[in-house]
């Protein structure tokens, strides 16, 4: 009988602390979303870099922004692309310029949290979650137009893929696709092929 009452307090604290891990990540993944929506929202100047690489993406026509970039600038391909298609979408403004860049970092915090959750502790997933929401960094290139915060989404997307296909059996086709994944993610990331 004793030992009955033992297991009720645990099951109960159990129960509470899965209660607590499951809503917690969330709140911290909303904490990030405000952070990075409210640096977007504030609207700031571009700067000397964003400017020339916007200049590019705003005067090319769309077969020009596979020619070498002007005010010796470089993004990627498809970076390029979605940028241009943003400007034409919303206008010439810095907020369709850095539409992608904003989808991009609200993108990443979701993905480090799915492989955080597949690959560490529960209580160290609460740990990077928090460094990577406040990362003063990853905020402000959520709201720049260049491809830095694309390269964190595209780079972690690599990873949590290499994590689910070690899980699985391997097959030719998910060699194929994970290889189409990787071919895509160097369109959007130079980086990605490092992940790679």
């Amino acid at each position: 009988m004793l030992e009955c009452g033992r297991k009720g307090p645990d099951m109960l604290e159990r129960a509470r602390s899965v209660v607590r891990w499951t809503w917690l990540p969330w709140v911290l993944i909303g904490v990030g979303i405000v952070l990075r929506v409210a640096h977007y929202a504030a609207n700031r100047s571009l700067w000397l870099d964003e400017s020339a690489l916007a200049l590019n993406i705003v005067n090319r026509s769309w077969e020009q922004l596979w020619l070498p970039l002007d005010y010796n600038q470089g993004a990627p391909i498809g970076f390029l692309l979605i940028e241009k298609l943003a400007v034409q979408l919303f206008g010439n403004n810095e907020y369709a310029l850095r539409l992608f860049p904003l989808l991009s970092g609200l993108a990443a915090l979701v993905l480090f949290y799915a492989i955080a959750k597949r690959s560490v502790r529960a209580s160290t997933v609460l740990i990077g979650l928090g460094l990577v929401v406040v990362s003063s960094q990853l905020i402000y290139y959520s709201a720049e137009v260049k491809q830095y915060s694309s390269d964190a989404a595209i780079g972690l997307l690599l990873i949590g893929m290499a994590l689910y296909a070690e899980k699985k059996p391997a097959s030719i086709w998910r060699g194929i696709l994970f290889g189409l994944n990787g071919a895509v993610g160097m369109w959007f990331s130079y980086s990605a092929v490092f992940g790679l």
